[in-house]
C-alpha cells in the first residue's frame, strides 16, 4: 500500500511506445508530482487543498473584498426591514397591492393551462421533490398522507402519453434530479421471473432454525417468499402465513419493469480501510437511496397513476443488486464476484433497485472490457486479508462452485453462489472470519484498478484503451503499484483532500461538463 508515484507520465507513455515528442508533450502539460509530500505542498489547485478553483481565481487580503467598503460607517442591520417579510414589503407598498397581487393565483392559473412548464411531467417532478424523506414500503402501507397526488387528483386533462423509450427517458431526467447517479431498467420478462427474482429475503427466523447442524435446511415457516399474482392490481405483503412464512407478492396482472438505480460513494474515503468510516457504502448512502427511491415513487404516481414499489435494502431487495446492474448496462462483472464494476467508479457506487407498472423501455447490458480485464488484473486478490478472492494462479473462470464442509461434517457446494454464472467463487465463509475480528472489509473496493477517478487524462485513456483491446491490459494491472494507486497507509490523507460534494462524482453521465 502506497501514497504516493515515483513513475513520471513520461515514463509511463514510454512503456506505452508513444514516441518521445509526444511523451514529451504530456510531461509538458502534466506536471509530475513525485511524492505525497510535494503534493500536499503543491499550489492551490492540488487535489489536496482547500476548495479547487480555477488557476484565474486570486485572493485578496482578509476583509477586503472586490466591492469597495466604507467602514466608518458600516452598522449593524436590523433584518425586520428586509422585504421578505410583511412590516419591510409594505413599507413602500401599501398592503392592498400586495394582497392583489396573489403569486397562489398566478400559480393556478398555470396550472389550469397546463401549458409547458405547468404540464403533467413538470407537476410530477414537482410532487416527488415535496416527499424526499419517506421509504417506499412494499405495498405503501403506513406512507398514507405522504403519498403524492395521481393526475385525477390534481385534475390533469392532458395525461403522459408516451412510448416505452419516451418513458424511459422521462424516468432517467427525474431521477439524475432526485439523486440517482447510474439508471437502468429492465422488462420481468420469463426470465427474470423464473430465474433472476430472489425467492426469499434474509432476516426471518432466530435461534436454533438457523443452526446448520440441527437444521441444514432452512424450515419453510421462515422464509420470507417473493410470489407471483397475476391476478392482484398492487403489490401485496402477507404476513405470518402458517407454514410458508411471509409473502411479498408481486402483480403480474400488468407487465412489471425493473428499475435499477446507484448513488455515489466516497471514492477517497473507500480506500481509508482502518478508519471509523471504511465501509463509506452502508449508512451513508443507503438512507440516501430510501430519498431517491420515494421521490421516484411519488413522480410517477403524479406522472401517470401507476406503482413505484419494492424493497430497496441490499439484503431484502428482490434482485440481486450486482446481477441487475450488470443486465441492465450499469456495471460489468468482476474477480471479486460480489460487486460489479462501473466504466466511471469503478466499485465505487452503491445500487439498488425498484420496481414498477410504468412502461420503460429496458437498457442493455454493456462492455467497457472490464470483465477481460479482471481476468488479466487480480489485483483484489492480492489484497484481500482474508484469501477469500481467486488469485491468477488458481486458473481461469469456471462454472464450478467451490466445496465447502458444514459444521454437520456434510461436504457441499457452496450455497452462496448462483450456478450458471461462469466466473470465479468468491470464498464467503474465509470473509465472513475475517470480518468477525476485525470488522467490515473494503481492500477489494478500494483497490480496484478501476476505482479511480476520471479526471486525469491518463485514467481515461486506460479506461479507452482497455475497453477496445486487451492487448496493454497486463501492462495496466501491473501500473496500479508504481502509481500508488489503492488504499492509503494513513487515512488522514483523506482531511486533506478538495473532494466533491458528498464525496462522488455528479458529473458521471454528462457530456464532459458541457450537459446542453
Amino acid at each position: 500500500m502506497k501514497t504516493h508515484s515515483t513513475l513520471s507520465r513520461r515514463e509511463f507513455m514510454k512503456a506505452l511506445g508513444f514516441t518521445a515528442a509526444g511523451a514529451v508533450a504530456v510531461g509538458a502539460a502534466m506536471p509530475v508530482v513525485h511524492d505525497l509530500d510535494e503534493l500536499i505542498a503543491s499550489d492551490g489547485n492540488s487535489k489536496l487543498s482547500m476548495m479547487k478553483r480555477p488557476w484565474w481565481v486570486k485572493q485578496r487580503p482578509l476583509m477586503d473584498p472586490t466591492v469597495e467598503i466604507d467602514w466608518s460607517v458600516i452598522h449593524r442591520f436590523n433584518r425586520a426591514y428586509e422585504m421578505h417579510n410583511n412590516f419591510g414589503k409594505s413599507r413602500y407598498t401599501s398592503r392592498a397591492v400586495l394582497n392583489t397581487q396573489s403569486s397562489t393565483q398566478y400559480t393556478a392559473d398555470k396550472r389550469a393551462g397546463e401549458g409547458p412548464g405547468w404540464n403533467v411531467k413538470w407537476r410530477a417532478l414537482a410532487n416527488g421533490v415535496s416527499d424526499g424523506s419517506s421509504n417506499v414500503a412494499w405495498s405503501f402501507t403506513g406512507r398514507g398522507a405522504s403519498l403524492s397526488d395521481t393526475p385525477a387528483d390534481m385534475g390533469i386533462k392532458n395525461l403522459w402519453k408516451g412510448t416505452p423509450e419516451e418513458s424511459a427517458r422521462l424516468l432517467y431526467a427525474a431521477m439524475r434530479y432526485y439523486g440517482a447517479i447510474w439508471i437502468g431498467f429492465q422488462e420481468m420478462n420469463q426470465q427474470w421471473r423464473e430465474k433472476l427474482i430472489v425467492y426469499s429475503r434474509t432476516g426471518a427466523g432466530t435461534g436454533t432454525d438457523w443452526d446448520p447442524v440441527t437444521h441444514p435446511e432452512i424450515p419453510d415457516q421462515n422464509l420470507q417468499r417473493f410470489t407471483y399474482d397475476d391476478t392482484a392490481e398492487a403489490p401485496i405483503q402477507v404476513a405470518n402465513t402458517v407454514g410458508t412464512g411471509n409473502r411479498a407478492i408481486i402483480p403480474t396482472k400488468k407487465q412489471q419493469y425493473i428499475i435499477s438505480f446507484a448513488t455515489g460513494m466516497d471514492m477517497e474515503l473507500q480506500k481509508c480501510p482502518d478508519s471509523t468510516r471504511h465501509t463509506p457504502n452502508s449508512s451513508a448512502v443507503a438512507n440516501f437511496h430510501n430519498n431517491v427511491a420515494a421521490r421516484t415513487a411519488n413522480f410517477v404516481r403524479s406522472l401517470t397513476g401507476d406503482r413505484v414499489y419494492g424493497n430497496n435494502g441490499h439484503q431484502s431487495s428482490e434482485t440481486n443488486f450486482n446481477g441487475l446492474a450488470v443486465f441492465a448496462g450499469i456495471a460489468e462483472h468482476s474477480r471479486q464476484n460480489n460487486f460489479a464494476i462501473t466504466p466511471e467508479s469503478g466499485a465505487s457506487y452503491c445500487p439498488t433497485n425498484l420496481m414498477t407498472d410504468f412502461p420503460v423501455a429496458p437498457t442493455n447490458p454493456i462492455d467497457a472490457g472490464i470483465w477481460k480485464f479482471c481476468q488479466t488484473c487480480g489485483k483484489c486478490a492480492e489484497v484481500c486479508p482474508s484469501g477469500s478472492i481467486a488469485k491468477k494462479s488458481e486458473g481461469k473462470p469456471t462454472y464450478e462452485l467451490i466445496e465447502r464442509t458444514r459444521p454437520d461434517g456434510v461436504t457441499e457446494d457452496v450455497r452462496y453462489k448462483m450456478r450458471g454464472i461462469k466466473a470465479y467463487c468468491l470464498d464467503w465463509s474465509t470473509c465472513n472470519e475475517y470480518t468477525a475480528t476485525h470488522g467490515a472489509c473494503s481492500y477489494c473496493y478500494g483497490n480496484c484498478t478501476f476505482t479511480e477517478d476520471k479526471a486525469a487524462m491518463i485514467h481515461n485513456m486506460v479506461r479507452a484503451t482497455v475497453a477496445n483491446t486487451s492487448l496493454f491490459n497486463g501492462f495496466f494491472a501491473g501500473m496500479s503499484e508504481p502509481f500508488g494507486f489503492g488504499q492509503y497507509e494513513n487515512p488522514d490523507i483523506w482531511w486533506k483532500m478538495a473532494l466533491p460534494s458528498n464525496g462522488w462524482d455528479s458529473t458521471i453521465g454528462t457530456n464532459k461538463g458541457a450537459y446542453r
